[in-house]
């Protein structure tokens, strides 16, 4: 898709729309494929998924009505989805809720981020299939691994349990993964999984030891309502 194609599906976005928060917090390397570009490769795939001055458009892919706007921050080593705008053009798609919108977009997000899911080896080692299995025993819940520093992972809740962050979301199990975080060196590796279900209403980020014998702690970021 060329530039001047991004820019007239960007423009056509309706000036009725609705914002909803998101606090959705991926990896850099999550990150990467929606930055270079997501484009449907037949009429059965149906979001076009482009970014343009830190923000992530969704557009259908045959109509390429502009539906989704993700407001994006990104950090040294991870990308946080801030917010999200939706159409309020019920002839180009209708929501019945808020909520309805925030759970489509979560889902696109979380349909092409488990891709990894099917090639990734670490969801098989021992320990931590059994954790995810008892976390999520139907499993139900759509799974993405990751890998970040002590440093780094200090660095991204710090910021998220910090003003102006911190009167949108609150974070929970920060203080018990913190605590088991002094005890390992900053630069020290750490296996983080995200599991995501809209059915079980399930968002959450483990977070294990390099060597995946250690649960280190659990975060969920909800949403401060107003």
């Amino acid at each position: 898709m060329d530039l001047n194609r991004k820019e007239s599906i960007a423009a056509s976005f309706p000036s009725q729309h609705t914002t909803a928060e998101l606090g959705m917090m991926l990896s850099a390397e999550q990150f990467e494929p929606f930055r270079e570009g997501i484009y449907a490769g037949s009429m059965d795939e149906k979001w076009n998924i482009f970014m343009l001055n830190d923000i992530l458009y969704f557009s259908r892919s045959w109509t390429d009505n502009c539906i989704f706007k993700v407001y994006t921050e990104s950090k040294a080593d991870s990308v946080l989805l801030k917010s999200v705008d939706f159409s309020n053009d019920a002839s180009q798609y209708r929501f019945k809720e808020i909520q309805e919108a925030v759970d489509l977009v979560k889902w696109v997000i979380q349909l092409y981020l488990s891709w990894q899911e099917a090639i990734d080896p670490k969801l098989k080692l021992p320990f931590i299939r059994d954790i995810i299995k008892k976390e999520d025993p139907e499993n139900d819940c759509s799974k993405t691994v990751g890998s970040r520093t002590v440093a780094q992972a200090h660095r991204i809740y710090n910021e998220l349990n910090s003003s102006p962050n911190n009167e949108q979301f609150t974070l929970r199990g920060w203080e018990e993964l913190k605590q088991n975080l002094l005890k390992r060196e900053d630069k020290e590796a750490i296996i983080s999984v995200y599991l995501s279900s809209k059915q079980m209403g399930i968002t959450k980020t483990l977070y294990f030891s390099q060597t995946a014998d250690e649960l280190l702690g659990s975060i969920i970021i909800d949403k401060i309502k107003a």
